[in-house]
């Protein structure tokens, strides 16, 4: 964020602003350049090296300068200067909450009490910028019924830089028939996900160019197919079984990895890629063998790595980062999905390099030693792809697998995701036995993540905020100010009282 709203912001004003970087950028002035390299992005994140002026347009403009402010899209920002001015900005927030946590009771008591929100109950600025009603389509009817009542748009969409979703999007089959009773209407992609062939063959035999819709997250139908069926249909209509969606780079068959396997198969039958993650996401020796064959360099990749053409970088990181995880290896991917022989193969072909990471990752402290033996820089040789396997540990909770690591000459500094350090990563989820682990090895306690976190923040932060169960905070933060790390002015209230009462206590 470069900018701070002004305590009385302008929408017009803004407005005129998008118009002026419009016209800046497609006269290729050089300001205009900078600000847009550096804030749209399909360029922060190198989907694309650059936007033709031609192809840029208002809304790009718009986007540009509401992600100056901190807001990921020209409708968030829209929706706070609109509450700002309203004065709704503190309630606005708590329907928000609401909203997000499915408590359709406190939806119904802020409207309610609160006439004005309802002006602003189709903004489409919750998560994911997306209107209230398409939040509540993941959650229960109670809430959908809540927002209806009160004059929601059931077919309000979101929106998300890359392409809208709508309640259909996403839904399950009960969920989506209450939605279409209410009026919620079918399009290409939801029909191709809920399976509705004949909604999906009027709509495309009335305009045949339907089959490349771009829809949610720049997905096409076939992206969103659930059955064979759906699927012959959609590819004897001419859809490209290679198209990727714009915001993570995936084909159809990469987004069947996630949770279509059997799907996934079909697809590579009528011709499409498989690349070495599905090939072992499948457990198909044969395919993992021909995916080699063509490009022997494959079996040395990790998930999200630069220059994999099969695996490119997203804007919003590949779907694989999602489905099958960060930085994880083809070794990793067969282990994960229970294919030991498939694993074996692979580690047969493996150069020394990549089977002393595997050892280490499987916490095969003898393996690892005799590999270490032979090569006694192996550790020190390794890229920075499979030198930060140590922060993916930290992140999974793998002790053992970090204690090996540690053992055999893995840097206690290097960078993982986030460009966080294993020290970071382990604190996030307030895994104090891997902080304790990491601390012996004198980690710097105040080198920051890509958010300007230093260990101790996070684990502050992520007190509030980690989806993991298993976490110890009070414990880790009590571990980090021991080895002398400064406790942040605003610390208290972290949003978790266990970790507040050891603030205090060391404050005093």
């Amino acid at each position: 964020m470069t900018k701070t709203l002004p305590s009385r912001p302008n929408l017009e004003y803004e407005k005129k602003q998008a118009k002026a970087l419009l016209r800046a950028y497609q006269a290729h002035d050089a300001a205009a350049l900078e600000r847009v390299y550096a804030f749209h992005p399909r360029l922060q994140n190198g989907a694309d090296k650059s936007i033709p002026p031609d192809r840029f347009k208002l809304s790009d403009a718009q986007l540009v300068i509401a992600r100056e402010y901190g807001f990921s899209s020209w409708p968030q920002l829209k929706n706070q200067i609109e509450t700002v001015r309203k004065g709704l900005q503190e309630t606005f927030s708590h329907f928000a909450r609401a909203v997000q946590q499915g408590d359709a009771t406190r939806v119904r008591e802020l409207l309610a009490t609160t006439p004005a929100l309802v002006t602003l109950i189709d903004d489409p600025v919750i998560g994911f910028d997306s209107p209230a009603v398409v939040i509540a389509a993941g959650h229960n009817r109670e809430m959908v019924d809540a927002l209806l009542d009160h004059g929601a748009n059931i077919n309000a969409k979101s929106a998300w830089w890359a392409g809208a979703f709508g309640v259909l999007h996403g839904s399950n089959q009960d969920m989506a028939r209450y939605l279409i009773e209410r009026g919620a209407k079918v399009d290409v992609h939801s029909a191709a996900e809920q399976g509705m062939m004949e909604a999906l063959h009027q709509m495309i035999e009335a305009e045949p160019e339907l089959v490349h819709a771009k829809g949610p997250d720049g997905k096409r139908p076939l992206h969103f197919a659930h059955s064979i069926e759906i699927i012959d249909y959609l590819l004897e209509r001419g859809a490209d079984i290679e198209a990727r969606d714009v915001d993570h780079c995936g084909t159809a068959a990469q987004w069947m990895v996630a949770d279509r396997l059997e799907l996934c198969r079909d697809v590579l039958s009528r011709g499409a890629k498989a690349d070495i993650f599905m090939a072992c996401a499948l457990g198909d020796i044969a395919l993992v063998r021909s995916v080699l064959e063509s490009d022997p360099d494959a079996i040395n990749r990790r998930i999200g790595q630069e220059n994999d053409p099969h695996v490119p970088r997203a804007p919003g990181l590949h779907i694989y980062v999602y489905s099958i995880g960060d930085n994880k290896s083809p070794h990793q991917v067969a282990l994960n999905y229970g294919y030991r022989q498939l694993y074996q193969f692979l580690l047969e072909r493996s150069s020394p390099q990549r089977q002393f990471v595997a050892a280490c990752e499987r916490a095969d402290a003898e393996a690892a030693r005799s590999i270490l033996k032979e090569f006694p820089d192996i550790a020190a040789s390794l890229p920075n792809q499979d030198q930060r396997v140590l922060a993916d540990a930290a992140w999974e909770n793998q002790l053992e697998a970090v204690k090996v690591m540690l053992e055999t000459g893995f840097d206690p500094r290097v960078r993982g995701a986030d460009d966080s350090t294993p020290l970071d990563r382990a604190a996030f989820h307030g895994f104090v036995d891997v902080v304790r682990l990491l601390l012996q090895h004198n980690p710097p306690l105040s080198l920051q993540n890509c958010y300007g976190g230093r260990p101790l923040d996070s684990a502050i932060y992520g007190s509030a905020h980690s989806w993991r169960w298993d976490g110890d905070f009070p414990a880790t933060v009590e571990a980090l100010i021991a080895a002398g790390s400064d406790i942040p002015a605003n610390a208290i209230p972290s949003g978790n009282e266990a970790v507040d009462v050891v603030l205090r206590r060391h404050l005093k």
